[in-house]
């Protein structure tokens, strides 16, 4: 698919319907070629606007920067193109609309408060799609968060980014940790390689749909020693009425693919009692074969008790995806893509990552 017919497919899966501006449309005039700006003020208060960047953007010499009263608008590459932002990003509660799209986006030279994590969301209707998103390992860990102290964030949409190598702590840092999140829709991503899981579902995440994502090879702990990571995805604290739908899981480093907070053996998170309910996991595909840690059923990696506590879980198929490039060293370069008949509906629909030069 050419990456102009591309564009505007996502653009008709994710933009707001109401909005008269489209967020993954054609460069607003004088906003071409963006470059050298000043990567915490520039953006502040614009409106209705897509920036495309002509070069990579950081914040030198902390790498943290936040932007406030912003009002749809997209950043994201010259078309043709594919450049990055590296930095910590705060996208506060006095912004809406916003959508960062086809960037490398890479908090790993962020070192000033370890666990801030790389792309913090407070902003209502935010959209993430066809990104790279990592920290690199680095001390930012999660990469993408909601905190309620500084404003849940609604109707946030992560779609088609590649979500890996984020975070060093295996229990605290993940690859999407919803926390507060009311809505979300996370869909055909692939996260992989993180250190702790690849998403932590809670503690009080509201009404989320997670579709058709890879979801593979977390609980990575860089730094080595007990793996206190818990699986692929957690359930936990009083997450409620979230659905998680024709996903592929798969080869967590340790435990299991997916668990509960209370049931995650070994664990030594801080387990709010479990209070979530009308949660549904359904049509997924499973492998694992960490041992003690097989799952109920055997080989899926699914926590014994886990069914019928924290979610109806139907549907289950127990089968190898076949990835087409899972182990190349260069975790950016993965191909994720299921070759498994028996996982092809549990997988992207889309292409992952940002659109090629």
């Amino acid at each position: 698919m050419a990456c102009g017919v591309a564009l505007a497919l996502l653009a008709a899966l994710v933009a707001p319907a109401r909005a008269a501006h489209e967020p993954s449309a054609g460069c607003s005039p004088g906003y071409e070629d963006v470059r050298n700006v000043d990567l915490e003020t520039f953006f502040d208060g614009k409106r209705n606007l897509t920036v495309c960047l002509g070069g990579n953007l950081s914040a030198p010499p902390d790498f943290n920067v936040r932007w406030s009263n912003m009002s749809h608008v997209t950043v994201r590459s010259a078309p043709g193109a594919w450049h990055a932002i590296r930095s910590r990003i705060w996208i506060d509660d006095t912004s809406s609309e916003v959508m960062l799209h086809g960037l490398t986006l890479d908090a790993g030279d962020f070192t000033a408060e370890p666990g801030a994590t790389g792309l913090a969301i407070n902003a209502d209707d935010v959209t993430v799609s066809r990104n790279l998103i990592t920290n690199r390992y680095g001390l930012a860990g999660s990469c993408i968060i909601n905190d309620a102290t500084y404003g849940v964030a609604s109707n946030l949409k992560i779609a088609a980014n590649r979500i890996y190598d984020c975070g060093r702590d295996e229990t605290h840092d993940h690859g999407i940790y919803t926390n507060s999140m009311d809505r979300p829709v996370i869909r055909a991503n692939w996260i992989y390689e993180n250190a702790g899981r690849g998403i932590n579902l809670g503690p009080s995440t509201q009404g989320a749909t997670v579709y058709r994502n890879v979801i593979v090879d977390n609980c990575a702990n860089p730094l080595g020693g007990v793996n206190d990571c818990s699986g692929n995805v957690m359930f936990w604290g009083s997450t409620s009425a979230t659905t998680v739908e024709s996903n592929t899981f798969a080869h967590p480093h340790e435990r299991w693919n997916l668990a509960g907070c209370d049931d995650a053996t070994g664990s030594n998170d801080d387990c709010r009692l479990w209070t979530g309910t009308s949660n549904s996991v359904t049509s997924n595909c499973f492998i694992s074969r960490n041992e003690g840690y097989e799952g109920d059923p055997a080989d899926s990696g699914i926590s014994p008790g886990f069914a019928g506590k924290y979610a109806v879980v139907t549907g289950v198929t127990i089968a190898g995806p076949q990835f087409r490039h899972r182990v190349w060293p260069v975790h950016a370069n993965r191909d994720y893509t299921v070759q498994n008949s028996a996982c092809e509906d549990s997988q992207s629909q889309q292409a992952v990552g940002p659109p090629a030069p």
